[in-house]
């Protein structure tokens, strides 16, 4: 049976669906006029991809029946994900206007309005709370970003069904973003008229604790944007525009201040992995669409720009092109979507290429990271679009005229550096063994866990490690070298790395890597801008410390084993990248 609605000629009209006992059987379409479209001839349902991309792509669940549904077996509730699932349930069935759709869309609607596992209604508000710990956080803190979610499935389901006590729910959810934190709400206070929704909740939390994610205030900030213009309530225009004061208030708190890179939070301040900054472009370009307030343009710019910079697309004299999917800050996985170039010829893309199976682990690494090709001298290319597909969309990562990144990078070379080794803890050098054709080692170390460890003191958790201390021969530039990567084979697995580098002053800043596997040569690539309070750092360096943690192999009683540095380089560029990892069979552990 398909359902379709009625259009007059000076209102919007839309279905009501009256539902009979049997599932999908006898839903029958009634038109009705709602006085929710007295305001605004908007509504959630069909709002422009555009700008309700950033949510509903956040979570799809694929249409099955209700009583195999994950979302509620599953211990855990999420609210974020059940918000951005039935939200697109409601939406797909509007669309499909298929009955048997609808009346599984609605199912979905008042579980999470009635038998969601928790929630704290008050009067005039509800929270939908998290069941589980996270981090610091204990079962029930809650966030400005399920609320919204939630918010909008509930306006979706009412516009779609018009049950008053859908509009009812979307309104408790809305008021559980504005109220202040102190009355169960997600808002805090930064100023006059400037307020900051957050996406971490828990009771006691302030303007002096919050973690002040971007994401989620923005998602949020976002979705009451969506309901001001859909419903007219005056309510949330208020709210809106005390959010977007409050994140004018903090902005360029959000930006390292050369520009070079942003944060994914201030409290504590935390650099942006790749994926959060690519969501965050999203949500800037959403917010523009909606209000096409010039204030997000900057925000625009400087992001793109850093995009620019940071994964840079490289074009020698032959039109051989280069694009690196790994990079700042985290280049030792894959943490962009799938990747697309398009190559422009006064105004119209003449060829485009792309890599989709970037997380295919069958795939050898160095064919997934590097996207590489040529377009034809007669195409007359003149610039080029890189963008980014998240399952939902395409994002624009940036754009650039291709005269503007000639480079010959097919013959950038990694520079090797001279250092010598001191160890500690668990670790002792071996005198440096001359490099030889069969084992090329610049330096060899044995290591014993728990050597210098002792349970019956406190200091025994603080041994359980082997430390080899790197002395450069010369002062490295933070600021003109992208990275360091240090070549090593351990005969056992390593599961935890910490590097930490010394300015003269004996100033410190360190960052941690996921693993080394054993048996095998291990590129441990790091870069500057991903070690904690970089900026506050002097720009050269010429000490290294990296800190092989053994405590698990101390617990497992492993004898001692040997652990070889073979080199160490430093890198400027992504396409000195691509040539280290293109030339040897490195293993460039992957973050799960």
């Amino acid at each position: 049976m398909k359902i379709k609605a009625l259009w007059g000629s000076f209102f919007c009209a839309v279905i009501l669906i009256i539902h009979s006992p049997c599932d999908g059987e006898g839903l029958v379409a009634k038109v009705v006029e709602p006085e929710v479209y007295a305001q605004s001839s908007l509504s959630v349902v069909s709002m422009n991809r555009n700008i309700i991309g950033p949510i509903i792509d956040i979570y799809k669940y694929p249409l099955k029946s209700f009583e195999e549904s994950p979302l509620l077996t599953s211990e855990r509730t999420h609210p974020l994900l059940a918000g951005c699932a039935v939200l697109n349930l409601v939406r797909e069935a509007y669309m499909s206007q298929n009955a048997s759709e609808l009346s599984t869309a609605k199912k979905y609607l008042d579980w999470l309005a009635e038998s969601h596992h928790m929630y704290q209604s008050q009067k005039q508000s509800k929270i939908w709370q998290y069941n589980y710990a996270h981090n610091n956080l204990a079962p029930g803190w809650w966030s400005g970003m399920g609320n919204a979610a939630i918010a909008l499935a509930f306006r979706a389901g009412y516009e779609v069904f018009h049950e008053p006590r859908y509009r009812l729910n979307y309104e408790q959810a809305m008021n559980g973003i504005l109220l202040p934190v102190e009355e169960s709400g997600c808002t805090i206070r930064l100023g006059p008229d400037a307020h900051w929704v957050c996406e971490y909740v828990w009771p006691g939390m302030d303007e002096k604790n919050s973690y002040f994610v971007l994401n989620g205030s923005l998602m949020a900030m976002l979705s009451v944007k969506i309901m001001a213009d859909v419903t007219g309530d005056e309510r949330y225009k208020r709210a809106y525009f005390r959010y977007i004061n409050g994140y004018k208030t903090i902005k360029e708190q959000f930006f390292r201040k050369d520009d070079k890179w942003t944060y994914y939070m201030l409290n504590p301040l935390t650099t942006e992995a790749s994926h959060y900054a690519i969501y965050e472009l999203k949500l800037f370009d959403a917010l523009y669409e909606i209000t096409h307030d010039d204030f997000y343009l900057d925000d625009i710019s400087r992001r793109r720009k850093i995009f620019k910079e940071s994964y840079p697309v490289h074009v020698d004299q032959e039109n051989q092109f280069l694009f690196s999917l790994i990079g700042l800050p985290n280049p030792y996985f894959i943490d962009v979507f799938p990747i697309t170039i398009d190559f422009i010829s006064k105004g119209k893309v003449v060829y485009s290429k792309n890599i989709k199976n970037i997380f295919d682990k069958t795939i050898n690494f160095s064919k997934r990271a590097f996207l590489t090709g040529q377009f034809r001298d007669d195409s007359q290319v003149d610039s080029f679009v890189v963008k980014s597909f998240d399952g939902g969309g395409y994002v624009e990562l940036f754009s650039s005229r291709v005269d503007e990144v000639r480079f010959d990078w097919q013959s950038a070379l990694p520079m090797p550096i001279k250092y010598t080794i001191k160890c500690n803890y668990d670790a002792n050098c071996i005198s440096s063994p001359q490099k030889t054709t069969e084992k090329n080692i610049d330096h060899l170390v044995n290591i014993s866990p728990g050597r210098v460890s002792n349970p019956e003191v406190l200091s025994h958790y603080t041994n359980s490690q082997a430390r080899i201390v790197f002395g450069l021969d010369e002062n490295v530039s933070i600021q003109d070298n992208k990275y360091i990567a240090f070549i090593v084979n351990s005969d056992q697995k390593i599961k935890n790395l910490k590097f930490t580098i010394f300015d003269k002053k004996g100033k410190s800043i360190s960052r941690y890597y996921p693993s080394i596997i054993p048996h095998q040569d291990n590129v441990l690539l790091i870069s500057f801008i991903g070690f904690n309070k970089v900026e506050s750092f002097s720009n050269n360096f010429n000490i290294l410390h990296v800190t092989l943690f053994t405590r698990d192999l101390e617990d497992k009683k492993i004898d001692d084993f040997s652990f070889a540095i073979k080199n160490v380089f430093l890198l400027k560029n992504n396409a000195e990248l691509f040539s280290l990892l293109g030339s040897d069979n490195y293993f460039l552990i992957e973050k799960e």
